[in-house]
């Protein structure tokens, strides 16, 4: 069950790009006298207990989701978009300062998950376009037990990208399936589905179809030098060996 904080957030910063793609996110969480302690070490919070018990709002492993809308003349928002959606993990503390008291979190989005699993392999996927290897990869790791839950792939484009065969040995589930992208230029990471509404894994290929919107005569045409660069495009090379 979702508990609702948003009232208890006093600064926040999600963080993403194109180079980069797993999201973070940090939070400054309000929690001086004046409020319920948010501090997971603190049992007699009642926001750290449930049906008696004392089970910590904050711990390590528990979902994190961010909901951000937009309001042009500053009423309130009647339609609301998942931003980020993490587990906590990597950092909860707390810190006292001229200004207040505080809980700090920093997490990152549903990657870690990958991120924390290693295969030592080696495993060996063959003839698959890339799209159904990484989808056999997460359902193999879930069935290995190293997955919590069963992750979708959703795929944005027609995947042209068949491989003959791709063998992973000592490497995290997240960097296995991003070598897909770097000898692509495609994209994979947990983004907003807007067909959905959720946050879902998606694997995004660009269209590179060559199509006019326009044509354009002599008259219209300015000449000065073109470069262009295929850096988008990256083909690896891995050679292991042992002695």
């Amino acid at each position: 069950e979702w508990v609702d904080i948003t009232s208890r957030v006093a600064s926040g910063v999600i963080r993403e790009s194109n180079d980069q793609p797993v999201a973070t996110l940090e939070l400054r969480l309000l929690n001086g006298r004046e409020y319920d302690s948010l501090a997971p070490r603190r049992k007699d919070s009642p926001l750290n207990r449930v049906d008696g018990q004392y089970v910590p709002l904050l711990w390590i492993g528990r979902l994190i989701a961010v909901e951000a809308a937009f309001s042009e003349d500053g009423s309130e928002p009647d339609e609301w978009w998942p931003v980020f959606l993490g587990e906590l993990e990597d950092e909860i503390d707390t810190e006292s300062g001229p200004d207040g008291t505080y809980v700090r979190l920093f997490c990152r989005d549903l990657a870690a998950r990958l991120q924390r699993d290693y295969i030592m392999g080696p495993l060996v996927y063959e003839n698959m376009f890339a799209t159904d290897m990484i989808q056999k990869i997460l359902d193999d790791r879930y069935s290995a037990g190293a997955l919590p839950e069963p992750v979708t792939l959703t795929v944005i484009g027609e995947d042209d990208f068949f491989v003959e065969r791709y063998e992973i040995e000592y490497m995290d589930t997240w960097s296995a399936l991003q070598r897909f992208c770097q000898q692509r230029g495609t994209d994979l990471r947990y983004r907003l589905n807007e067909l959905t509404g959720q946050i879902e894994l998606i694997y995004w290929l660009p269209d590179r179809a060559m199509v006019p919107s326009w044509m354009i005569d002599a008259s219209q045409i300015k000449r000065e030098e073109l470069r262009i660069s295929g850096t988008d495009i990256i083909n690896r090379v891995t050679v292991r060996y042992r002695d």
